[in-house]
């Protein structure tokens, strides 16, 4: 009985290993193989998100009219109701999330 459990354990041991160690090559292989693909994916999922945090001014969504006497001095979005002025004139843009000042 012993003779038997001292010759299945390290076989069966064996056999996973090779699986795992097989497994890895496997892997390495692949993505050695198709690396050029991965860069293409990578690269443009990179673009896109570059895309989408940065506001293109010729956007599709209608920049808000000026109808106030205050508007952004960079892209002429008028100011919210909710928008905060520092006792010096500045505020941040809502639109843009440029700075400007009232007073210029």
């Amino acid at each position: 009985m012993n003779s038997v459990m001292f010759t299945l354990v390290p076989l069966f041991i064996g056999v996973v290993a090779l699986f795992v160690f097989g497994s890895v090559f496997m892997t390495f292989f692949t993505t050695f193989r198709h690396r050029g693909t991965i860069k293409q994916i990578a690269d443009e999922a990179l673009r896109q998100s570059r895309h989408r945090s940065s506001p293109q001014q010729d956007s599709t969504e209608p920049r808000p009219s000026s109808t106030s006497d205050y508007a952004c001095d960079h892209c002429g979005a008028a100011l919210g109701a909710g928008t905060e002025i520092s006792p010096s004139g500045d505020f941040k843009c809502g639109y843009c999330d440029s700075w400007s000042n009232i007073k210029s």
